[in-house]
């Protein structure tokens, strides 16, 4: 009888269990629109243009202050890094072009300064740049700015922030990303007051899990697919 009802337990705790086990991971939480997000961690990209040339320059501003940044992929590339100190402390900038048309990225890791001989890494980034067929302006045509050096952490929103008037009748779409989730995106019209004044769009997006997410957005003018401005850049969650 004992052996009986120790195996009606075991059915039951097995029963119980199953109903407990999840199916996949949850979906990232998605704020209601009064509801504030708060992002510790935004990037900014200016001078947008729809092509990369050879020649043409491309910025990646990102804070380094106690720490720096160790190239670890630019097989293809010329680049030059300076850096400006801030009120905050500083600002590493890598200044990106081609000679050739093709695929490449520029890779590097964070470092801490003071530890000597120490190769931990306690940030990364990468940056996907496609150069197309053609002669470039040599200016500088995209600019990425980045608030923070660390990495987002999963389920951490992200700002992402570019200039852009719809009232020209073109207007930027975010495009969907497998496992980046956008969590809001809108457009904030510029205070001034004054009639067209432009403003900025505003994305905030999050990962689920840790990885490289490769984010894009495409600018276009209204009922038209042709794209006229583009950006993409590659978000780490670690």
């Amino acid at each position: 009888m004992k052996k009986i009802l120790t195996i009606l337990l075991l059915s039951v705790a097995v029963i119980l269990t199953a109903g407990c086990i999840s199916d996949g991971p949850e979906e990232p939480y998605i704020p209601g629109e009064d509801e504030e997000i708060i992002a510790w961690y935004t990037v900014t990209v200016e001078k947008v243009a729809s092509n990369i040339y050879p020649g043409d320059k491309l910025v990646i501003a990102i804070p380094s202050s106690g720490y720096t940044w160790e190239v670890t992929e630019s097989s293809g590339l010329d680049y030059e890094e300076d850096f400006e100190y801030t009120e905050n402390g500083g600002y590493s900038y890598f200044t990106i072009s081609a000679d050739k048309p093709g695929e490449y990225t520029f890779s590097a890791d964070l470092l801490h300064l003071q530890m000597i001989g120490e190769h931990k890494k306690y940030a990364e980034l990468n940056m996907p740049i496609a150069v197309s067929e053609g002669t470039g302006s040599g200016e500088t045509i995209l600019t990425l700015t980045f608030d923070n050096a660390l990495n987002p952490s999963p389920g951490e929103p992200v700002k992402i922030v570019t200039a852009g008037n719809p009232t020209t009748g073109y207007v930027w779409t975010m495009k969907d990303t497998p496992g980046l989730t956008v969590m809001r995106e809108e457009y904030v019209a510029d205070d001034s007051g004054l009639l067209g004044a432009g403003g900025n769009y505003e994305w905030y997006v999050t990962a689920e899990k840790a990885g490289t997410y490769t984010v894009r957005a495409e600018c276009t003018k209204a009922g038209s697919s042709q794209i006229e401005n583009l950006f993409f850049f590659d978000l780490i969650f670690l």
